[in-house]
């Protein structure tokens, strides 16, 4: 026999709160005392309450997923950055209630602007993070046009027409060289980025 589910008010009943309270601190919104979100969460784990994600999303029309892409490291290489970035990202969601689905960036312009219809229109996801940006970013424009939350890594055209998040490649650079100046080296060489990223031409 099937398990029955545990209920809302089930877990407002054992923490001695109304159901409303229960789904407003599982859902990151309420302002109680930390004794009363603590005996919360202490129902739910005790009851072993799991929110119901169906039911969720037809209540506020919202899959609380963010869409992120990005391109994969080749196999036989280890990738610590990006290991670390995702890390963050997970835990940076989940803290806030909301999961990250990944999936690969595709050098095919049509392959990868399907897949963001497809996730859009089904509703798959709220918004996006975009850790690829190129002059004249199609994804960005498709983006733009059908007023879909999105927020970019990388460098984007100044000043940006979105929320952008990005690092100072070029003081990176340019300290990096002055250190290896420093220790005496004179005949320097760079490891360039491709032509397209802007991240790398601001490296450079």
């Amino acid at each position: 026999m099937a398990k029955k589910r545990v209920t809302l008010k089930e877990v407002a009943a054992r923490a001695s709160v109304s159901y409303q309270t229960v789904s407003k601190i599982l859902n990151h919104q309420a302002q109680v005392s930390d004794e009363t979100r603590q005996r919360v969460l202490e129902a739910v784990r005790e009851l072993g309450y799991t929110p119901s994600y169906t039911a969720r999303s037809l209540r506020s029309q919202r899959s609380r997923t963010i869409g992120y892409t990005w391109e994969p490291s080749p196999l036989d290489q280890f990738n610590p950055i990006l290991d670390e970035f995702l890390r963050s990202m997970f835990v940076t969601a989940e803290e806030r209630g909301y999961y990250l689905l990944c999936y690969p960036y595709f050098l095919d312009v049509e392959r990868q602007l399907e897949i963001y219809r497809n996730l859009i229109d089904t509703g798959r996801v709220d918004a996006f993070v975009l850790s690829i940006i190129n002059y004249d970013d199609p994804f960005v424009k498709y983006l733009l046009e059908r007023k879909f939350p999105f927020v970019g890594f990388g460098r984007f055209d100044e000043p940006s027409s979105f929320p952008n998040i990005d690092v100072d490649g070029g003081l990176g650079l340019k300290m990096a060289v002055e250190h290896l100046i420093s220790l005496g080296h004179r005949n320097i060489a760079a490891l360039a980025w491709p032509e397209d990223p802007r991240v790398g031409n601001n490296r450079m």
